[in-house]
């Protein structure tokens, strides 16, 4: 057998078929003696085809491959040990010490300076090659290129076709460390599970192995086997390997790796949501930083000379960096992009809390906030994830916008903010207890609970999310409802005071709302001064916790709000060993910390004192600083006692309620009666009624849709400018109290598993009631009362 022809042409094919005839025009491939099951087990398929629940999830265990590739080859080219204290003891560390990427002093991609050292870097290192069919139905193929250490073919049994033993669970500086992300791609690789695996170590001291992975044809288990002709790898020796090929049939010398690794997966599948072009955003929902650049290559567009770059041979370029950047950059800089191709948002990073635990360990969590029109991959209907618990910048677990409504009491933000929790400082034993073995979902149990619930705790005890909830509920509101509206709406309710029972709350009428003003800006110190309990009786008689119970401290400082979380000179929380017993999270805004300290749950605490300190400090403070702080251990802390009870309020047998804050919603954003109005959102036509939407604090934005087909064809019939007005304001205030019906019905519901699912489609929910609404409502309401009335049904006998 020709070893390197029979790898090129493997190579070269785009299908499932096409791999399949080398094999049947090659006689020792073709033979089942020269296969052998991957991990030496005939059982492996519980392993192989029990990990990621998505094709786009294995992809990014690939991914997270190629990029511990990449760094454990500069560790051996800087003679930097991969074990042990002198090794770099993070992900971040090693990108630091051993890549260096210019401008990322951080060694965080969000933070670069620029995109084109980070272009630069990944074209030559770690490329994702995309060829295959153009059609939405077509089978994609994915080319995996990385410019890593490389294995010799003696190795690729080891290594590529292990299951089982852990060759990176003790490098501090990776990502992947339970070896199993090369086989978790294979069942989402069409009928057959071809995967060419191609290698030559980075020292070039050897020749370049290969061997294809299938599933094993002649069995009903799915069994994964690797092609081995006399138990050997194969291999041969050449220069470089040009895996890539253009339009032109001519191999693209862009991508020529002389060592490191390259895998091709055939007929990949990926999940029905992903399009001929999205699949950059399904990765990145799945990489909150791929640590290192990553450079995606599509060879399926045709060639484009007025395009200019390499669209002009038909490959388009674009970057992957994770979920991180793509919310805080805007790649647009990137040459390879046009603007309107650009689905960027350019947000910022906030810090949200940081949580202590000495059980959990570390978790940062920081948020991202949207922009109001968001871009389509975001979109509701194409993602509902907002929450992203990741490790080493590898998504582990995620939360929907019905959890940012619901569990955190945000409902104003689950379509304003990103949220990313970094657990990649969690201690060992938390890491194993709390994630499930397919790295996507928390472990139900006691140790997950806490988890889950320290997280929701200080997502939504965050004084930041809260304020930001208000602010843009104000920016909503302002100037939304006029007078008229107002006094409308308050002669339906006397005449139905039953209208008044589908509000939340009723309170008493006021004037329309001008723009607010809000607080003066907070302007803090590069490093703190000043750290100080708020609280006399705090400093004086000491802090009251109870033994598993938590408490909220508040301690003064003179920091900038994003300290804690800043790329550079990030600051840090120290406590001293007096308070080894208490976790904590801890949350900075406007010149208050806010720390929520939690005690173990021993017994042998109560009735004693822990003494301590916490502190506040960075690298460039010549020392922290401290304040003095003593914790009192109760049994069970008692409550505050309860103040004097509160006047009744005098029963008004006509209640003067607020109407709900309603907006015209038009195809193209223009004035109706000079009052501003909602453009539809992308996905909404002339046959909807319009949308809902919760500001928090029961407050809600009523969007009514004034270019309704029904509505305009009413509207038309209308003789004069009095009538139209007058049916304006009719269509307004029957929507808007349909509208209401619905949410007063939902929120009546009694709490259950049917309301929870119910919750997450909420939106879909008020769409179609709202639709239906629009279709009638004006028929109800004038024509209705004209057909049917005293005269119409009277009895002749009656009279």
């Amino acid at each position: 057998m020709d070893s390197q022809n029979t790898c090129m042409a493997l190579l070269q094919c785009e299908s499932e078929p096409e791999v399949q005839r080398v094999l049947d025009t090659t006689p020792e491939m073709s033979d089942p003696a020269n296969w052998r099951p991957i991990d030496g087990r005939e059982s492996n398929f519980n392993v192989v085809t029990n990990q990621a629940s998505t094709g786009s999830k294995a992809l990014t265990e690939l991914c997270t491959n190629m990029v511990d590739a990449v760094l454990m080859k500069h560790a051996h080219e800087r003679s930097v040990p991969l074990r042990g204290q002198n090794a770099p003891q993070s992900v971040l560390e090693g990108v630091r010490r051993l890549v260096a990427l210019p401008g990322t002093m951080t060694g965080r991609l969000a933070d670069a300076d620029s995109d084109r050292p980070l272009r630069e870097f990944a074209t030559q290192n770690l490329v994702i090659g995309v060829t295959g069919g153009t059609r939405r139905d077509d089978s994609l193929c994915f080319t995996f290129v990385d410019n890593g250490e490389g294995q010799h073919p003696s190795e690729f049994h080891s290594t590529f076709l292990s299951l089982s033993t852990g060759t990176k669970t003790d490098i501090p500086f990776v990502q992947g460390k339970y070896n199993m992300g090369s086989s978790g791609v294979l069942s989402y690789c069409g009928e057959r599970w071809f995967k060419l695996i191609v290698s030559k170590r980075y020292s070039r001291d050897g020749n370049w192995g290969w061997t294809l992975v299938r599933r094993r044809p002649t069995s009903g288990a799915p069994i994964a086997e690797y092609f081995s002709l006399d138990n050997a790898i194969q291999e041969f020796e050449v220069e470089w390997i040009m895996p890539l090929m253009l339009n032109s049939g001519q191999p693209d010398d862009v991508v020529a790796p002389r060592s490191g690794t390259i895998i091709k997966l055939y007929d990949y599948q990926m999940e029905s949501t992903v399009s001929f072009r999205n699949f950059r955003e399904a990765l990145n929902l799945n990489l909150v930083s791929t640590v290192l650049p990553i450079r995606l290559m599509d060879y399926r567009y045709p060639a484009a000379r007025s395009r200019g770059g390499r669209r002009a041979i038909g490959v388009d370029e674009r970057p992957l960096y994770g979920i991180e950047y793509q919310l805080l950059k805007n790649h647009a800089q990137d040459p390879e992009f046009t603007p309107n191709e650009s689905d960027d948002v350019q947000g910022e990073r906030n810090h949200i809390g940081r949580i202590s635990d000495p059980y959990l360990g570390r978790i940062n969590i920081s948020a991202i906030v949207l922009p109001k029109d968001l871009p389509g991959w975001l979109r509701p209907s194409n993602t509902r994830e907002r929450v992203f618990h990741s490790v080493n910048g590898q998504v582990q677990f995620t939360e929907g916008r019905n959890y940012v409504s619901t569990r955190c009491r945000l409902p104003g933000l689950k379509d304003r903010i990103i949220l990313i929790v970094d657990a990649s400082e969690l201690t060992e034993t938390a890491h194993n207890d709390v994630w499930k073995g397919d790295r996507e979902n928390i472990r139900h149990t006691r140790q997950g609970g806490l988890y889950v619930n320290a997280v929701t705790e200080t997502i939504r005890n965050s004084q930041y999310l809260k304020d930001l909830q208000h602010r843009l509920r104000e920016e909503e509101l302002d100037n939304v409802v006029s007078q008229g509206s107002t006094e409308l709406f308050q002669s339906l309710v006397n005449e139905d005071p039953n209208v008044a029972q589908l509000l939340p709350y009723g309170e008493l009428v006021t004037t329309p709302r001008g723009p607010t003003q809000g607080p003066e800006e907070y302007v803090g110190r590069f490093s703190p001064t000043i750290l100080r309990l708020v609280g006399r009786a705090l400093r004086e008689n000491g802090v009251d916790i109870a033994v598993g119970g938590r408490r909220r401290v508040t301690f003064e400082t003179d920091v900038v709000n994003d300290y804690l979380d800043r790329p550079d000179n990030r600051g840090d929380v120290l406590t001293t060993s007096g308070l080894s017993r208490l976790g904590y999270d801890c949350s900075l805004s406007n010149g208050r910390l806010v720390v929520n300290f939690s005690c173990v749950n021993d017994p042998n605490l109560v009735g004693t004192t822990l003494v301590g300190r916490l502190g506040l400090t960075d690298d460039s403070m010549f020392q922290p600083i401290f304040e003095d702080v003593e914790f009192n251990v109760l049994a069970d802390r008692q409550p505050a006692p309860p103040g004097p009870p509160r006047s009744p309020r005098p029963v008004d047998p006509t209640p003067h309620v607020e109407p709900p804050q309603t907006k015209w919603m038009t195809r193209d954003g223009r004035r109706v009666d000079e009052a501003e109005t909602e453009v539809w959102p992308e996905d909404y036509g002339d046959q909807d009624g319009g949308t809902v939407t919760d500001l928090g604090d029961d407050i809600k934005l009523y969007c009514i849709n004034y270019d309704n087909a029904h509505f305009m064809n009413f509207l038309a019939r209308q003789p004069n400018e009095l009538s139209r007005r007058v049916a304006t304001e009719q269509y307004r205030l029957a929507m808007l109290v349909s509208m209401l019906s619905i949410e007063d019905a939902f929120n009546r519901m009694e709490s259950s598993q049917s309301k929870t699912e119910l919750e997450e489609h909420i939106d879909e929910i008020r769409r179609l009631h709202a639709q239906s609404s629009a279709t009638v409502v004006m028929t109800l309401t004038r024509t209705l009362p004209e057909i049917v009335n005293p005269s119409a049904i009277e009895d002749p006998d009656d009279s």
